[in-house]
């Protein structure tokens, strides 16, 4: 069951309607040509999933799966399958969509929505100069640092991995962007978000974080450019919370009480509901 959906979510998004140059069109807020495709659960194979869409009346597309291995027929249910259809970049991907959803296969279907990293400044010292004394945190400190066992996803451009003020802090995480076990971070704007949610405090070393003793996990969906794609953040989600609903999300010993994100994407992605 999901955790308050996807654990106690943190979430700060606003409406930007701006689209990455190497992923989309800068007007389009989506990829050219990408659809989402969550399956539903079946006992059937790839195969015969793939058959079946394609012969919805669709043009021709390659596939990219969520899953490493390809899945046969069998007697029991598969858990739900998460597929990225690559159709020829003209292609009308809401009409598309629509067309796919009416297959009794498919749970839903939506155009590879684009998110922008939300800005915020570089200063070292800038979580310092407004939050933290609205809140009051310091008077926080003196009850609680909070407790190791809470878990904070930050789901952004990754984390830097020998950063003094995090490292201690820091649990293995997962990078969707590059498919690997090292979220490092090659934007910056992940680290900083870490280091407002749980920079250690007391060290002597940079800020203090607004729950220093929590450990943070680590997930990487935004690339070296700021822009992440809604297939790379529900994979995201679904690593967080670790709840084993989607086939081939890798396995996360730690999952999520809190999740952080701090993106804006022009359009409402369907393929975030529960």
């Amino acid at each position: 069951m999901r955790i308050a959906v996807y654990a106690v979510v943190l979430i700060i998004i606003t409406m930007i309607g701006q689209a990455s140059a190497a992923m989309a069109d800068e007007s389009a807020g989506y990829v050219p040509g990408q659809i989402v495709v969550l399956v539903g659960e079946s006992n059937v194979s790839d195969g015969e999933i793939l058959s079946a869409l394609a012969a919805q009346g669709t043009p021709a597309f390659t596939v990219q799966k969520a899953h490493a291995t390809a899945l046969e027929t069998r007697s029991e249910l598969y858990r739900k399958r998460l597929f990225l259809f690559q159709y020829a970049t003209e292609a009308d991907v809401f009409a598309l969509s629509q067309e796919l959803s009416k297959h009794p296969l498919v749970d839903r279907a939506e155009p590879n929505y684009i998110g922008e990293l939300q800005d915020v400044p570089n200063d070292p010292y800038w979580p310092f100069q407004w939050g933290p004394q609205k809140i009051n945190l310091s008077r926080a400190y003196d009850i609680t640092h909070c407790s190791p066992s809470t878990v904070i996803a930050i789901i952004d451009s990754g984390v830097d991995q020998d950063h003094p003020d995090l490292a201690a802090n820091l649990l293995p995480g997962y990078d969707f962007v590059n498919e690997d076990s090292d979220p490092e971070d090659d934007y910056g704007h992940g680290t900083r978000m870490t280091g407002i949610a749980a920079a250690i405090a007391g060290n002597g070393i940079g800020v203090a974080g607004t729950c220093p003793a929590c450990h943070i996990l680590p997930i990487k969906a935004a690339n070296s450019q700021g822009f992440l794609s809604s297939y790379d953040v529900f994979q995201a989600l679904e690593y967080a919370v670790n709840d084993h609903t989607i086939e081939g999300i890798p396995e996360n010993p730690n999952p999520a009480d809190i999740i952080s994100m701090s993106f804006g994407m022009e359009t409402y992605s369907q393929i975030f509901k529960g």
